[in-house]
């Protein structure tokens, strides 16, 4: 759920206070068959998710964050697109479980408001401060936005609130995130994280701070390094919709846990449709960016990031039938739409279902093993993953 206005990849703003250790090279994880042989432990930095499956669709994922003394447990969800911290607060709409302050004898207001808009969606509330913590990892006076405000979209979601995950150079309360106060206080064996997402299961998604489960995985680690310390983003340099069919690209991906579908230019997400035969702009019926394409249509789509491309899962690409007599099939890849920069994109759960990924602070690198959800291991060559 990348913040508006769109960032693209702008010059880095300056970073909020966090620990010279976080850009040492020393802090680097090892190479992938150490990481696996190091992370088959702290299990219990492992943090639970609930996959919201809507009509057989995945939502969002969301898990349970402590906040106050003593602790008060709601839940947020997941969000490598954005960089702040927020939960409902003294909110009078909202429908969902709430923080309470005055029950928190660790409470701090900061004074300084506090606002952020998603591309759908905004949250308006009061910076705060307070203990939070995921399991047995807690940070004292963590920032977080006390949320008095939600837009509708935002409050039809099953969870409280909001946990960003990217670098705190772009949150808009201008303080370190959460993942970067576990950092600054040495609470985590390595400076990752790393996120598996279930594919319409309720109950199995998780994310490991500052480890890597295995058991999540059938095969090993390919690392993309990141564009910018911004938001998660490598460089996308082609999509393609069978081995033969590929469009070149150069653009900058955002891999964003807080997406569920995987967003493209206008001009991409058009060309990647007419490499299908039967495929249609769906506007008309489903809104700007979306289109239909036959259901039983041979599709082999890869996304390619570093030179390496790795696949879709075929269930991803399709949200659904368009209705119960058609044989179409509304697309997982939808446009971007006007007013966002024509080298964005954002690779939301669609892909993210097929790889488990673990993202590295201080190696700057975004890393994708294929995940448990995959039906095949992965395959030779340099198109990795399996459908």
């Amino acid at each position: 759920m990348t913040p508006t206005p769109w960032a693209g990849p702008p010059p880095t703003p300056p970073p909020p206070a966090v620990p010279a250790l976080l850009s040492t090279t020393d802090a680097v994880l090892p190479e992938p068959d150490g990481l696996h042989n190091l992370t088959q432990t702290n299990v219990a930095n492992i943090m639970k998710l609930t996959d919201d499956v809507v009509v057989n669709f995945d939502l969002l994922y969301y898990g349970p964050l402590a906040f106050g003394t003593p602790a008060q447990t709601l839940t947020v969800s997941i969000d490598t697109g954005s960089a702040d911290l927020w939960v409902a607060s003294n909110c009078r709409s909202c429908d969902d479980a709430q923080f309470t302050p005055k029950a928190s004898s660790s409470f701090k207001k900061s004074g300084n408001k506090f606002s952020i808009t998603y591309g759908q969606g905004r949250a308006v509330g009061v910076l705060a401060q307070d203990v939070v913590a995921a399991g047995p990892l807690s940070v004292k006076d963590q920032y977080f936005g006390a949320v008095s405000v939600e837009s509708d979209d935002l409050n039809a979601e099953p969870n409280s609130g909001l946990i960003g995950l990217a670098f705190g150079t772009i949150a808009t309360s201008k303080k370190p995130t959460f993942f970067e106060s576990l950092l600054a206080s040495h609470q985590l064996e390595f400076p990752i994280f790393s996120v598996h997402l279930t594919r319409q299961h309720i109950e199995g998604s998780e994310i490991c701070f500052g480890c890597f489960d295995p058991r999540k995985t059938t095969g090993s680690i390919s690392w993309v390094p990141l564009v910018s310390k911004t938001y998660w983003t490598v460089a996308m340099d082609s999509i393609s919709a069978s081995p033969n069919k590929t469009i070149h690209t150069d653009l900058m991906a955002a891999i964003d846990t807080g997406a569920s579908l995987i967003h493209l230019p206008n001009s991409v997400a058009s060309d990647f449709y007419a490499m299908i035969p039967g495929a249609h702009d769906a506007t008309a019926d489903f809104g700007p960016g979306f289109y239909t394409f036959p259901c039983d249509a041979p599709l082999e789509v890869a996304l390619s990031f570093g030179g390496k491309a790795y696949t879709v899962h075929n269930d991803d690409l399709n949200i659904g039938t368009v209705s119960e007599s058609s044989n179409d099939c509304l697309g997982g890849i939808v446009g971007l739409g006007e007013g966002v920069p024509d080298n964005l994109a954002i690779i939301g759960d669609a892909f993210l279902k097929s790889w488990y990924s673990t993202f590295d602070y201080a190696g700057e690198r975004v890393g994708f093993a294929p995940s448990v959800n995959n039906v095949q291991p992965v395959a030779g060559g340099e198109r990795v993953g399996g459908n």
